[in-house]
């Protein structure tokens, strides 16, 4: 369901989009919208909704209208949902993978290299001579022709490619050197909607700005337009003001006015219709409890992985969806395991202790053959069917998606250190990192620009795992003097 605001946003995207796209209305320029929101502000839930909008108006134009992916667990999650909607595996096909938008797949690259030498394409910078070489020499593949698609709206867009910058460059599944992933969607699509959130970007490769997006929109004579979904607030209870706090306490101000935040949140009046705060659902008393406001976001922290885990199982017996969640803190020795829910107990990702010789255990989610679906959705069948807090799930898993409660497990990448955010490399095995994370190991000095990029980049993981929720955060931090500062950040 859409709040009021989001409600408007919806209107506006539908009168931008509907407007152009009405068969009445006779030829119009090549246009794209670029719509802006924080987490919570409801991005995904508009795209859906406009999608449908647009598919359902007798007055659409003929063309494809398609939803675009810009992650693996978007797509798997998204595909997933099209199918439950139309009842029907081939609503899979409405969506389309950013990579699918490339005249050519790295396999034709591969073998024209083999006809006609290894240097060919071989230079990101001159992507665009390399298209004109490759139109020469090479038939588009179907779906990615100039113009293909009526509209192509792009949900999760903070997440897209430029390989004109080094750091996105590499393995990706598509061409880098045939250029940008959104400059081809604009380029396959006669209306283009981006959904993002520039701060949602935590990885190296992540690299695309709104200036880029502008820039190329001139480049192939098409029109630009901005929206914005900054007042709107779907999760958190419907409190912008808990986002602002979690904004103040990375901007590593005094834990004094970040508190001063903290009573402009708790003080706000809870927006989320039915949402529920803490009262007493854990088995021992916590240390710290934000609000017993029904209506407020709830924030909690505890003393162990345990407590966390009660906590979330008392709301599970309510009916409310939650997750395990942490950033990308540990290896993930058991991604290879045909069953990581039964090996060994030495092998599990997450071992922590909680007194008396015990330990905490959970693998990292199980996505057999890629599809975060059994994560985020607990697919039928699945570990997570049967127990939503059996695994724990990462940043690239969640982006884009929500729960009612998430707990998260603050581990020792991100700590506070007297008066200022510090990033411990040896703790960062975010793939998408792993060359800043590598630069930064050789770097003893934190203040030296790989450790701060990194720095950056963990920070904002957090910022996303910390914005999953509808209803409440609960929290358990590994280290003590983070978990002092978090305190005190909340203090009322």
């Amino acid at each position: 369901m859409l709040l009021e605001n989001q409600r408007a946003a919806l209107s506006l995207c539908r009168e931008r989009t509907s407007r152009y796209l009405d068969e009445r209305m006779g030829d119009a320029p090549k246009r794209v919208v670029i719509v802006e929101g924080p987490p919570g502000s409801g991005k995904s839930v508009v795209a859906a909704k406009l999608w449908a909008a647009l598919v359902t108006d007798d007055t659409t134009r003929e063309g494809d209208l398609v939803f675009t992916t810009t992650s693996q667990s978007q797509n798997s999650n998204w595909t997933q949902i099209f199918r439950d909607a139309a009842q029907r595996a081939s609503a899979a096909g409405v969506v389309k993978k950013v990579n699918q938008y490339y005249p050519a797949t790295t396999h034709d690259i591969g073998r024209l290299r083999r006809q006609h030498g290894k240097s060919l394409f071989s230079d990101s910078q001159q992507w665009r001579q390399n298209l004109r070489h490759l139109a020469a020499m090479n038939t588009p593949r179907y779906g990615a022709e100039n113009d293909a698609y009526l509209v192509s709206l792009v949900d999760e867009a903070h997440a897209l490619i430029n390989p004109e910058q080094i750091a996105g460059r590499g393995q990706f599944g598509f061409p880098a050197p045939l250029g940008p992933q959104a400059f081809h969607v604009m380029r396959c699509s006669r209306l283009t909607v981006f959904f993002l959130d520039p701060e949602q970007g935590f990885r190296d490769r992540e690299n695309t700005s709104r200036e880029d997006i502008h820039a190329w929109a001139r480049e192939l004579d098409a029109e630009v337009e901005t929206i914005s979904l900054e007042d709107t607030q779907f999760r958190c209870a419907g409190s912008r003001e808990y986002v602002e706090w979690l904004d103040s306490v990375f901007e590593n101000i005094n834990p004094r006015f970040a508190a001063r935040n903290a009573r402009r949140w708790l003080a706000s009046p809870g927006r989320q219709p039915g949402a529920t705060g803490l009262s007493q659902v854990a088995e021992k008393p916590t240390r710290y409890r934000s609000s017993s406001n029904s209506n407020r976001m709830a924030f909690e922290i505890f003393d162990t992985p345990t407590e966390l885990e009660h906590a979330l199982r008392a709301q599970i017996e309510h009916g409310r969806s939650a997750r395990i969640l942490a950033s990308y803190s540990r290896p993930w020795s058991s991604r290879d395991f045909p069953d990581p829910h039964n090996a060994p107990a030495e092998l599990n990702d997450f071992r922590i202790a909680i007194g008396n010789g015990q330990e905490w255990r959970r693998p990292w989610n199980y996505v057999p053959n890629n599809d975060y679906a059994f994560f985020v959705q607990a697919r039928p069948g699945s570990p997570m069917a049967n127990d939503p807090l059996c695994e724990v799930g990462c940043t690239y898993a969640v982006r884009g998606f929500d729960f009612d409660y998430v707990g998260i497990l603050w581990m020792s990448d991100l700590v506070w250190r007297t008066n200022r955010w510090c990033v411990d490399p040896q703790h960062v095995h975010e793939s998408g990192v792993i060359n800043t994370a590598s630069r930064a190991r050789r770097e003893r000095d934190p203040d030296t620009e790989a450790r701060d990029q990194l720095l950056q980049s963990v920070k904002q993981a957090y910022r996303i795992l910390l914005t999953r929720a509808l209803r409440g955060v609960y929290l358990w931090i590994e280290d003590e003097e983070t978990r002092k500062h978090l305190k005190q950040a909340v203090k009322i």
